[in-house]
């Protein structure tokens, strides 16, 4: 995979900080609302760093990744980039301030890949307005940030998982955004794949907030994190400062073992039998 820095993958300037207050969010489409999906979250994605959301499976993770798109209701709180409310900007315009990695991706229309990955380039064309040079240059430097350059005549169809999440990344750039939202964007990824796309991310120049499973990758690259719990914040803060063994059992019901690397990251394992 190509790591090198260019005009899609930095755009010094352009980060901003992202902020949720206090949200509340309910499962759509439910009669008595049921019980809350998230219940007073809140939290702040630095500019040009990496947040990473963590936490077991149902504690909020996409519902609060979704929330700050603007493709989860939100009952009430309210998410702003920098000091703009983002449920005050049109949608289209939203779309050129952030771009949401989803877990899976799925069209059952023939779409080569530089096709996918021009579909991020939809928010800066005027609605009827056609393909332009500018914008196959802008999904050409995409697709070479993540490697996939050689694929860009392939169907979409054909690639395997790993294939697909590293197209999706590059649509995400081509968006070219201020804001990266990441869910689960190490999924099918192997060893290699899974830090290149990390530091991909990382070294972006953009405000990141990645939902992830691994602790220790989230430990290895997140400047923030965001630990949920049942639709709640159990803990935030530096990686070295608040990922404990016991945090850990807290949230997960196990506890492990705990390492550190030379610049103080903890690194997990699991107990010894």
């Amino acid at each position: 995979m190509t790591l090198s820095v260019d005009e899609v993958t930095s755009r010094a300037g352009t980060a901003a900080e992202l902020r949720a207050a206090e949200l509340v969010v309910y499962p759509a489409r439910s009669g008595d609302r049921g019980p809350a999906l998230l219940r007073g979250v809140s939290m702040t994605a630095r500019p040009a760093g990496v947040t990473g959301l963590i936490g077991p499976n149902g504690a909020g993770k996409t519902t609060l990744l979704r929330s700050l798109a603007g493709l989860q209701p939100i009952s009430s709180g309210e998410v702003l980039l920098g000091a703009r409310p983002l449920h005050r900007v049109p949608r289209r315009q939203r779309a050129r301030l952030l771009a949401l990695l989803q877990q899976q991706a799925e069209t059952e229309l023939p779409l080569a890949v530089l096709d996918v990955v021009l579909l991020g380039r939809i928010p800066h064309r005027g609605r009827w307005q056609p393909v332009g040079d500018r914008d196959t240059t802008v999904a050409a430097q995409a697709l070479r940030a993540v490697g996939m350059e050689s694929f860009a005549e392939r169907r979409w169809a054909s690639l395997s998982g790993g294939e697909r999440q590293r197209v999706q990344l590059a649509r995400a750039l081509a968006q070219q955004p201020e804001v990266l939202l990441l869910d689960e964007p190490t999924n099918h990824l192997d060893l290699r794949a899974q830090w290149e796309i990390l530091a991909l991310a990382r070294d972006s120049g953009r405000t990141v907030i990645a939902a992830l499973h691994d602790l220790n990758l989230a430990a290895a690259f997140c400047d923030h994190l965001v630990v949920l719990e049942h639709g709640t914040v159990a803990a935030a803060g530096p990686p070295a400062e608040i990922l404990s063994a016991g945090l850990v059992e807290q949230v997960y019901g196990v506890r492990p073992e705990v390492l550190h690397t030379a610049a103080g990251r903890p690194v997990f394992a699991p107990p010894a039998p």
